[in-house]
């Protein structure tokens, strides 16, 4: 008795297919899908001009998803000004602002720190908008109160209902 070789490519190829198709294969469903258009870790922006560093964002993470962009852990540096640094911030691009939310902190060339936790930021206008209560302080002066309107670029601070508490050394 011989077996031809074709009978038996024959009988194998026969045997897969029936295999394959007796199993039954489940659909991979695809997760749901995002519109995620960018993501990131530990990022720097630098503004330049012709001659120096004019300002710098750092990001521990970052993503852009739906036309937002959702920075976490950040912190914005103007050479010789005001550095400004928040747990999480979100562009508006509309507005043209950042939200800046958790332990925000603005700390003003000279030594004084406002803290705030939640606050609008305008980087054209430079304008530092809170609606939640704030501290601020510089060495042993303390300053609250219960919304903070700060204009970084003429040094003007407006609030509501202030709580302050002044320490004057006399200079010998």
């Amino acid at each position: 008795m011989v077996v031809r070789l074709e009978w038996i490519l024959i009988s194998a190829i026969a045997a897969t297919i029936g295999l394959s198709m007796s199993l039954k294969f489940q659909d991979i469903k695809n997760p749901k899908i995002s519109n995620k258009e960018l993501e990131f870790n530990n990022m720097v922006l630098t503004e330049v001009n012709n001659t120096a560093v004019v300002s710098q964002a750092f990001a521990k993470s970052g993503k852009k998803e739906n036309g937002i962009l959702t920075l976490e852990k950040i912190v914005y540096k103007k050479r010789g000004e005001n550095e400004i640094v928040a747990n999480k911030g979100i562009y508006l691009k509309d507005k043209d602002s950042v939200i800046l939310q958790g332990d925000v902190k603005i700390h003003q060339k000279g030594g004084f720190v406002y803290s705030t936790q939640e606050a609008l930021y305008n980087p054209k206008n430079k304008t530092f908008i809170s609606s939640s209560p704030f501290v601020a302080n510089m060495g042993e002066n303390k300053l609250s109160g219960e919304k903070l309107n700060y204009d970084l670029k003429n040094k003007d601070t407006k609030s509501q209902k202030i709580h302050a508490i002044f320490s004057i050394k006399d200079k010998q």
